[in-house]
């Protein structure tokens, strides 16, 4: 995922803080697990984004470099972006 859409590196940061805690002993294999399964629904649920969004996985990339940090954008303004971004890519 992160080969594909360098803005997902926090995915990967979220995984190894969590093997880094596991190997420090801050819980045990049960919680490790729970834990393993919550980030493998979180990872389903980014690969299937671009989907909700209406985006090519290329035109994902470019959509989140444009919006990431996270801004507070209405649904309006969100889609001038992913208008302006299919203009811009079919260039």
């Amino acid at each position: 995922m992160i080969a594909i859409n360098r803005t997902r590196i926090d995915f990967q940061e979220k995984f190894q803080k969590m093997i880094d805690e596991y190997n420090t002993g801050a819980y045990n294999i049960e919680v490790f697990f729970e834990k393993l399964v919550n980030f493998a629904r979180e990872l389903g649920e980014e690969e299937q984004r671009a989907i909700r969004e209406n985006l090519s996985n290329e035109e994902l990339v470019v959509f989140d470099l444009l919006t990431k940090p996270e801004l507070d954008l209405s649904k309006k303004e969100i889609d001038e972006v992913k208008r302006w971004q299919k203009t811009f890519l079919i260039l």
